[in-house]
């Protein structure tokens, strides 16, 4: 059986990585292009597979590539030949997508643009994978979402990726292409930027900040569908090889409060959280939903998923591997 070729776009960033380490887990039936916008990521992202116990570097065909430029891209794609992509390109962080709305919806758009144009101009259709966002929901009045939830944006980031969203259902109907918007819930690993909620607490807990200031958050109410992200890179990995043209919500189904994760971390240090813990609402941003839950009925129905690790496992394996 020949191998199947398949394009992981931000292939060093944190789903990437996970996705890359279960293809190469296959045993040679995958041949893996990535992207990277940054050719000093390479090191850092061969060290995250190692860290997985993953030696099989030579697979992997890493390249830096402006996916935001047109040209680029259609030289690149013109040099490979893929029947699998997952976009997982571009940023991801919403509260930079305030500070830099153009910049961020230009980028994410036009990463996805490309890729479609040219697909969609060679009149080849490879299984597509787009990673779409539990962000769209926002405050929608509902703290359980599924696939037929109403959409709520209240981000640039949750805008852009909404009108990519619908931009999907378009696509499936002109091309009956097999491509999949998947609404991933918050998903955490070991490399996770220090920048996102669990990783600013584990590295105030383990960096012994906690002696010098306080750790200022906007809630720790708020309630979230934290999952292990190499679980829910196995569910869109099943989802894509299985060739699905459905939307799917993608979480485990469960809800933790911030209070949570700050017992687990705190706790590690035989620390009481509420000492050190600061709240300023003025952090919290207008229309955000106080709990976010997925409901992965169909998800389930349609695939075996399996959820590998529980929220405190996630939370120790972070504060041991981080």
């Amino acid at each position: 059986m020949p191998k199947k070729s398949v394009l992981i776009t931000g292939i060093t960033g944190q789903d990437g990585v996970f996705l890359t380490n279960l293809l190469l887990n296959k045993k040679g039936n995958y041949t893996i292009h990535g992207t990277t916008r940054n050719k000093n990521n390479l090191n850092f992202f061969f060290n995250k597979l190692n860290s997985l116990g993953n030696n099989h570097l030579f697979d992997v065909k890493v390249q830096q590539v402006d996916l935001t430029n047109e040209k680029h891209v259609v030289g690149y794609l013109d040099s490979i030949d893929v029947s699998q992509v997952y976009n997982l390109s571009g940023p991801s962080s919403v509260y930079e997508s305030l500070k830099k709305p153009y910049e961020t919806q230009s980028e994410i758009s036009s990463i996805f643009n490309n890729l479609i144009n040219y697909f969609s101009s060679k009149k080849t259709f490879p299984n597509f994978f787009q990673a779409s966002s539990s962000e769209m929901f926002g405050d929608n009045g509902k703290k359980i979402q599924d696939e037929k939830s109403k959409f709520s944006p209240n981000s640039p980031y949750a805008n852009i990726k909404l009108d990519l969203h619908n931009e999907i259902t378009k696509l499936r109907q002109i091309y009956d292409w097999k491509i999949i918007s998947g609404i991933m819930f918050n998903h955490e690993s070991e490399f996770r930027n220090k920048n996102y909620l669990i990783m600013k607490i584990i590295n105030y807990v383990k960096s012994g900040a906690y002696k010098n200031q306080k750790l200022v958050l906007g809630s720790v109410d708020y309630e979230r569908d934290w999952s292990f992200a190499g679980d829910i890179v196995d569910c869109i990995y099943k989802l894509n090889e299985a060739g699905f043209k459905e939307d799917f919500v993608i979480g485990s189904g469960e809800g933790h409060k911030i209070s949570d994760i700050l017992n687990l971390v705190f706790d590690s240090k035989s620390l009481d959280w509420e000492e050190f813990v600061q709240i300023d609402s003025s952090l919290l941003r207008k229309g955000d939903s106080i709990s976010l839950i997925s409901n992965p009925s169909k998800l389930k129905q349609k695939i075996n998923s399996n959820q590998t690790l529980t929220f405190e496992e996630l939370i120790d394996r972070c504060i041991k591997k981080s």
